[in-house]
């Protein structure tokens, strides 16, 4: 009885398992939507569909997870509907009330909602010491993300995804002051400022994209070694093994042509590539194992 219960347990444990990794896959395939629609100024309604879709999934898959949650709360700002993005935002930071970002996304969402003061009741120097201060921390907050190359790695991803989201939200919310400063300031001069900030999360939205390229390309490669180094393991009979080593051959010339772009890009390519060269040689190996 005992026995059984163990193996349920691991039975249940393994399909907890594999919803957590369909969920991170839905994840990063929402964000990769949403950074495509970001490139195109939010004008191709397919790719912002395809992220709502994909984080919706995602959401379903790990109902532990607040990351799509604050995702599809963030569409929803994108969207404009504040009440739908209230919605997430809240059942974000139920789901995870440690999570850093629903307290901030919640924050510019009650400074959106304030209704807008008259002319009369505006201090407009204190309001532009504000978007000077705010101006500040912005570019204290750029110094802080490292220049480093994209790399295959998910945790690496996941901070520069907050970090992007976050200066993201203080960009819309800087904006915002500015709006209000011109009618009493000229603000070019804040504009001009505001450059360095808008190339620098430019910089950092493309190293998340090429970072998703890498951490997916190791995945792909990990699982082609080991349903290769199971075929080494467990070769299975020549006439079933010739077809599938043709098929690892062709996927392999696949990941060369996709290592090669990234190699020309200011990506650090080792993780992906010493799997690439693992797979390789399992493949060799199995190609000796069908001439023998």
């Amino acid at each position: 009885m005992f026995a059984h219960l163990a193996d349920l347990q691991q039975q249940t444990q393994g399909l907890r398992n594999q919803r957590q990794d369909g969920s991170s896959q839905q994840l990063e395939a929402g964000f990769a939507a949403l950074n495509a629609a970001m490139a195109s100024t939010f004008q191709d309604k397919e790719l912002l569909e395809q992220a709502f879709t994909a984080f919706n999934k995602a959401a379903q898959l790990n109902r532990r997870n607040a990351d799509p949650l604050v995702a599809m709360g963030y569409l929803y700002l994108v969207l404009d509907d504040r009440m739908m993005a209230l919605k997430y935002f809240q059942s974000a930071r139920s789901t995870d009330p440690t999570h850093p970002d629903p307290p901030r996304f919640l924050e510019l969402l009650q400074s959106l909602n304030r209704p807008t003061p008259t002319a009369e009741e505006i201090d407009y120097d204190a309001l532009y010491d504000q978007a000077e201060a705010h101006l500040h921390a912005m570019m204290r907050q750029v110094t802080r993300i490292e220049p480093a190359p994209a790399q295959a790695d998910p945790q690496l991803l996941s901070q520069l995804k907050a970090q992007c989201m976050e200066l993201q939200t203080e960009h819309q919310r800087l904006n915002l002051l500015l709006q209000r400063l011109e009618a009493e300031f000229d603000t070019a001069s804040l504009h001009q400022r505001l450059r360095p900030l808008a190339m620098a999360q430019q910089s950092l939205e493309q190293r998340v994209q090429l970072s998703q390229t890498l951490v997916k390309l190791a995945q792909d490669l990990g699982v082609w070694l080991e349903m290769a180094q199971q075929m080494l393991a467990s070769p299975p009979e020549a006439s079933q093994l010739g077809p599938a080593v043709e098929d690892l051959l062709d996927n392999c010339d696949r990941f060369a042509d996709q290592l090669e772009v990234l190699e020309r890009s200011p990506a650090d390519v080792r993780s992906p590539l010493a799997l690439y060269q693992r797979l390789t040689e399992t493949v060799e190996a199995l190609q000796d194992l069908l001439e023998d």
